[in-house]
């Protein structure tokens, strides 16, 4: 299944990508257009196609992700915050100065997968209100959920 959602994603993504950035932009509904901006995502699992375990938070709320019409970006990685900007052309997503707190979280946390997932991001894809970040140059994958029930609706 998890294999599954992943090779659905990167399909996506590459569908995306090959329609041009203008078409993919032109292309989209305007719900999707829009769907990145004023909603606070939820990270569900850090994924890898190299591996078969994920990795989940174990409280889910300390991981959210809210990108602003404004063009910044606001993160929560567990007991760290990071702040920059986003920028899209496209499919292609990517987070040109993001910057992190830097407090130890303990041997649980994601901070780390987080960080340098969000550092290392080069498009995304939706799939079922579902919000999938593609790490350049890996085989990992951030699984997003909209943070509010009401928000997936709006997809």
């Amino acid at each position: 299944m998890r294999r599954g959602r992943i090779a659905a994603a990167l399909v996506l993504l590459a569908a995306a990508g090959c329609a041009g950035t203008r078409g993919a932009e032109r292309d989209a509904g305007p719900r999707e257009r829009d769907a990145l901006v004023g909603y606070e995502w939820r990270l569900v699992a850090v994924e890898s196609r190299d591996s078969d375990e994920d990795r989940t938070p174990v409280e889910p709320t300390v991981y959210t992700l809210e990108l602003r019409a404004d063009g910044r970006v606001l993160v929560r990685a567990d007991c760290n915050r990071g702040e920059g900007h986003w920028k899209r052309d496209g499919s292609k997503l990517w987070f040109p100065d993001l910057v992190f707190t830097q407090i130890d979280c303990g041997f649980e946390s994601l901070f780390e997968d987080v960080a340098q997932g969000l550092a290392s991001v080069e498009g995304y894809a939706f799939r079922d209100g579902h919000l999938f970040l593609l790490e350049a140059g890996s085989n990992e994958l951030l699984e997003y959920e909209p943070a509010q029930e009401d928000a997936g609706d709006a997809r």
